[in-house]
């Protein structure tokens, strides 16, 4: 929630988020509603357009209902839709939604910038592994079975006894300050992404990425895509979202081809992306699209 006067964020009441409306001295108080993906309740968007407020929306696009169907539920109560990436400002205007794009920023100083020179050891970061394995824990485990010399380091959340042995893993507590030390490349076959933060994040640290040959990560610079078969599936109600299965054949071409090759001229295209967008360079412009429309 914006402040108005100021441009400061309101505090939130205690328990804010399992109430289905604001105090009217708390909505009297503010000029903006923002909020992320979806709103938790619809009765608060609805609240705060009745009361003349400005209701903005930063979407993740497999969680936003499509415009065209009948039942537009909350959607309707949003002035503007701010998309983190092209591809869902591409994909929302064309289905009517009010919104702009502006490519999502990061934080310079969050990570320390230690850029890779030689690719010895690629990183791969599983989590929990994503709604329907989207991450493509799948591809790169097929990768390392096919080249089981892959010198392959892993963040994950799930049993290590799932993936091939020969494996390496990182504590699976270690936070994204320091996890983008492991390695010297990063491999992401995403299958669906809606901004893609570890790819972003890896730059900002100095690590080149490889990605899969899709959307949204043909709007990012890449060491290298993989061939990827393109199709759509269902992964939230009401959305067909564009999917991506990474070719594992490909990807251990990819990682073979790159062993001992020096990487460093990379490493800084991607840092210097990512300068282009940080929130130091970005982030007043971001603060007037939310409160205007305009950058």
């Amino acid at each position: 929630m914006i402040r108005n006067r100021g441009l400061g964020v309101a505090p939130i009441p205690e328990g804010i988020e399992r109430v289905d409306k604001f105090t009217p001295e708390f909505l009297e108080d503010i000029d903006v509603v923002l909020f992320f993906e979806t709103p938790f309740h619809t009765s608060i968007v609805k609240q705060a357009k009745e009361a003349g407020k400005r209701v903005v929306c930063i979407p993740m696009l497999e969680w936003t209902p499509d415009w065209k169907k009948p039942n537009k539920n909350w959607i309707k109560f949003v002035d503007l839709f701010i998309c983190p990436t092209q591809h869902c400002f591409e994909v929302l205007g064309e289905e009517g939604y009010p919104c702009s794009v502006f490519i999502w920023p990061y934080d310079l100083e969050r990570f320390r910038y230690t850029p890779s020179s030689l690719c010895h050891q690629f990183l791969f970061i599983e989590g929990n592994g994503g709604f329907l394995g989207r991450k493509g824990a799948s591809v790169v485990k097929k990768a390392k079975e096919l080249w089981p010399e892959l010198p392959l380091i892993v963040k994950t959340q799930r049993s290590p006894n799932l993936w091939p042995k020969n494996t390496l893993f990182v504590n699976p507590g270690m936070n994204n300050l320091s996890l983008y030390s492991q390695g010297d490349v990063l491999i992401y076959p995403g299958k669906c992404d809606g901004i893609g933060l570890q790819p972003h994040e890896a730059m900002v640290s100095g690590m080149p990425v490889i990605v899969t040959d899709g959307k949204p990560w043909d709007e990012q610079p890449a060491l290298a895509r993989i061939n990827s078969i393109h199709s759509h599936k269902r992964i939230a109600p009401g959305r067909d979202m564009d999917w991506y299965e990474a070719d594992p054949v490909h990807l251990v071409e990819i990682c073979k081809s790159l062993i001992g090759r020096p990487v460093s001229v990379e490493a800084k295209t991607g840092r210097a992306w990512a300068e282009s967008i940080s929130w130091k360079n970005r982030g007043e412009s971001l603060t007037r699209m939310i409160l205007t429309g305009e950058v």
